[in-house]
């Protein structure tokens, strides 16, 4: 991080600072193929009961997925939740309790002094997020950071923009510009 001018990091908070106000608690997800002679009701059951395991998913009932099976045999992959401990390295869910707040407060406020670092994504954060949220909140904290540069009118910062907006998608900037005028009328209206 030493050679870069800041850095986005989606790597647990609490392993970044050494665990030194304490661990943050995960639950994982152990994910184990089956073959099974049946076909489920839906492509994804997710169980609410005390089922040992929380999901499955029979890929051969999603649209385009192969179904030719002439042997009558269908893989399924049960999800079965664990601790963090027993699946080191998959971070899927915060576990989210008044201590577990306290010690993420703590690494927040530690985590404002760098000012070359932000972190995000689920274990920077420690938060669930979903896919569509997490594109926009960190869309959101991207332009956060872009706004606090005084200068990105040097070589580095103009390679990165113009890599950013080629690799975005241009039809989004074009609808931008074609609907400008309306989009700035309604931003007027709820200001």
């Amino acid at each position: 991080e030493k050679e870069f001018d800041h850095c986005f990091l989606s790597i647990p908070i609490d392993q970044y600072f050494n665990n030194c106000f304490g661990e943050l608690p995960y639950r994982s997800i152990i994910f184990e193929n089956k073959n099974i002679n049946y076909l489920q009701d839906a492509p994804v059951i997710n169980f609410t009961d005390k089922n040992v395991y929380t999901r499955s998913t029979q890929w051969s009932l999603f649209p385009n997925s192969p179904s030719g099976n002439k042997n009558d045999n269908h893989t399924v992959t049960l999800e079965k939740p664990c601790t963090i401990s027993e699946n080191k390295g998959e971070y899927y869910y915060p576990v989210k309790t008044k201590n577990s707040r306290t010690i993420y407060e703590k690494y927040k406020k530690k985590s404002k002094n760098l000012k070359k670092i932000t972190f995000i994504g689920r274990t920077g954060l420690f938060m669930y997020i979903d896919m569509a949220p997490a594109v926009n909140l960190h869309m959101k904290i991207a332009n956060e950071y872009i706004k606090t540069q005084k200068d990105l009118s040097d070589q580095e910062n103009l390679e990165f923009l113009f890599d950013f907006a080629n690799e975005a998608d241009s039809r989004i900037f074009d609808l931008a510009i074609m609907n400008k005028s309306l989009i700035i009328e309604l931003k007027s209206q709820t200001a």
